[in-house]
This record gives C-alpha cells, structure tokens and sequence, in this order.
C-alpha cells in the first residue's frame, strides 16, 4: 500500500496600478493498494483582496475511488463538489504507464452535472467524463506533469467544460519542494456576465509527509 499526502500554500501581492493580495492553498490524500483499488480525497481554495476588499473567492473539491478489474483497466467513481457545482461521475480507465519516473492514464465516463446561483437555478445536464494524466520525473528532485478534464453536455456538444493543470516541482528539501502551476478552466457557454476563461498562474511551497 502506497500513502501520499501533499500540502501546499502560498502568498502573492501586487503593488502599483493594482494593490491585490492573494491567498491560495491545495491539498491531495491518495491511498494506493496497487492493482487493487486507490482512493484521492483533494481539494483547493484561494482569496484576494484588492485595496482592503475582498475580490474573489474560490474553493473546489473532489473524492474518487477507482479499482482495477483487470490488468490496467480500472472503474473509477468521482464526486466533484464545489460552490456553484455538483458532479457525481464514473467510468473506464487505463494505466498506459505505471511506474515511479513515468505515470499515464486516460479515462472516460459519464455523469450528472448541476450548477445552482443565488440568482438562478440551472437544470439537471447528464456529461460525458473524459481525463488525461501524466507525471515525469526528469530527475530524483525535479518532476512535471499535467492533468486535465473534458466535460461536454450530452444533450448539446457545443456546450462543454475544460479544466487543465500543468505543473514543474523541484524538491529543496526531503519533505518540502516548490511547485509552479498553471490552472485553466474554461467554459464554453459561461452564465451571463462571467468570461470564457479563467487562467492562473500560481507558485508557492509543498509540504509532503
């Protein structure tokens, strides 16, 4: 049985045409019994302040469970829940590589996807499920990867959902290493009055124990 648990934080403040502080932290608790099954419990918020007032807010989290079935192929459950969304889904997915310098997946599924607003209330939508995953270690202390979503609405495929990760970690010491993250999500049909795109640029320091 393998355990990994990772916890990160960090700061950022701008100063001139801008004053904005923000606030960010993630973390992931993944329990692996190879070839068996595997749980990851994660989740991320971040605050800003922009001239003493708070701008933005933003928390997410998610559970899945997954077992393998045969050889590399495995059957994932997934919830995602955060302020404005719910989205119970589960699958098919395959190890193309498993190992410590090299790790690839891809899975597909379906699922339920609800939105909810103060001012609004969306209708149920059923989405298909569709991730990629891929970790390299290019040395012992130095390792990137990325981790991306696709989730299209199957009763209009123009309306769809992506979210992307990538990410450079470099241990400094045994239990501590510094990521650099880029996040992207990005929404097809956005409710009204919200943007396309939303991109993020964060660094910040990783505890792992």
């Amino acid at each position: 049985m393998i355990w990994e648990r990772r916890l990160s934080a960090g700061y950022e403040l701008s100063d001139g045409n801008t004053d904005a502080e923000r606030i960010f932290g993630d973390f992931l608790i993944n329990r692996n019994r190879l070839r068996i099954d595997e749980w990851t419990l994660e989740g991320s918020a971040a605050q800003e302040y922009s001239n003493d007032k708070k701008n933005t807010q933003r928390a997410d989290g998610s559970i899945r469970y997954a077992y393998t079935f045969w050889e590399k192929f495995y059957n994932f459950y997934r919830f995602e829940g955060i302020k404005a969304r719910l989205l119970p889904s589960t699958g098919v997915g395959y190890w193309f590589s498993d190992t410590e310098t090299l790790k690839l997946l891809a899975e597909t599924g379906a699922g339920w996807q609800f939105e909810f607003f103060e001012d609004e209330k969306e209708d149920l939508e059923p989405v298909l499920h569709a991730r990629g995953f891929f970790t390299k270690k290019i040395t012992e202390n130095l390792e990137l990867g990325t981790d991306f979503y696709y989730f299209p609405v199957l009763e209009d495929f123009g309306d769809y959902r992506f979210e992307g990760e990538g990410f450079l970690r470099a241990s400094v010491a045994e239990h501590v290493a510094l990521k650099i993250k880029l996040e992207d999500q990005y929404r097809s049909k956005p409710r009204q009055g919200a943007k396309r795109n939303d991109l993020r640029l964060i660094s910040g320091l990783e505890l792992n124990f």
